[in-house]
């Protein structure tokens, strides 16, 4: 028997529905899609545009809401939240589920940008598993260049990196961490530059 379970997308925007997925997934919606264990079942996003989008993309028989709680008061409650929006909306979509609980939450990064949003952001999830879309740490090809480095003594390593640290180079890190344990120091290249 196969084991089906229910998902929902909030966020249509890149990585929630819309960035090129041929070949492999690289979408929250494409990784549901191309799952024979999850049903998508809804897409949820305030923009009527990325709604428009989402339906040309993937057609008419994903639900699409413009808010969570439409989607909730309409009876439908997801096994399976992804949450591919900005740190202040995703806190906020989290909430919004306090009378429905999802089986596990699925959260695009970054999830916070301060302390006191990490804080209320574990408050909020609770007993609930929640999983952080660092999808590096899952790619096959990062894990045969991990297996290649077996044995091996790193002691230092530099990473260049675009597009600040919360929202790229978090993705080395949780990679950095999950390879080598915890890391020392972290150090910018302006950090750099000054201290040179």
């Amino acid at each position: 028997m196969n084991l089906e379970y229910t998902a929902a997308v909030i966020g249509l925007g890149k990585i929630g529905a819309s960035f090129p997925s041929e070949g492999a997934p690289r979408t929250h919606t494409a990784a549901y899609i191309n799952n024979t264990k999850v049903k998508l079942i809804a897409g949820i996003d305030p923009n009527p545009e990325a709604r428009q989008n989402f339906r040309v993309l993937w057609g008419d028989d994903i639900k699409l809401f413009a808010s969570v709680n439409v989607m909730l008061n309409s009876g439908i409650h997801p096994d399976i939240v992804s949450i591919c929006t900005t740190p202040e909306i995703l806190q906020e979509n989290v909430k919004d589920f306090r009378n429905h609980l999802p089986k596990i939450y699925f959260l695009e990064k970054p999830l916070v940008s301060t302390l006191k949003q990490s804080n209320k952001l574990l408050q909020l999830v609770g007993n609930i598993p929640a999983a952080i879309n660092y999808h590096r740490c899952w790619d096959p090809k990062h894990q045969i260049f991990f297996e290649n480095l077996d044995g091996k003594k790193i002691f230092t390593v530099r990473v260049l990196y675009t597009k600040g640290l919360l929202n790229y180079a978090s993705h080395i890190l949780a990679l950095l961490i999950q390879k080598f344990g915890e890391i020392d120091s972290v150090t910018s290249s302006l950090e750099e530059q000054e201290n040179t």
